[in-house]
């Protein structure tokens, strides 16, 4: 069986606007497939509603948009892991 998602875009922003502005330090978590709307889409979203946006590891960093990871007042992306290490290729 397929299931098919289909989002009111509009009044999905609005209820998200609505959220951020009644809601302080908050933080959007985008990570995976972006619960299928896809991670860099919604990081791209995310970022225009909050200062900052988390990851879940430092591997899907990968492909974020570079005005969201690197800025003048410093990083925008917060990897909830918390091990900010560059990921390492596996051992031949």
């Amino acid at each position: 069986m397929t299931v098919r998602l289909s989002v009111k875009q509009a009044v999905w922003r609005a209820h998200v606007a609505d959220v951020v502005t009644r809601t302080d330090g908050l933080v959007p978590v985008v990570k995976g497939n972006g619960y299928g709307f896809g991670r860099l889409r919604l990081a791209a979203i995310a970022a225009e509603f909050c200062d900052t946006v988390a990851v879940g590891t430092v591997h899907e960093l990968g492909g974020l948009p570079s005005e969201l990871v690197h800025r003048a007042d410093g990083d925008r992306v917060a990897e909830l892991r918390g091990d900010r290490r560059e990921p390492q290729p596996p051992d031949p």
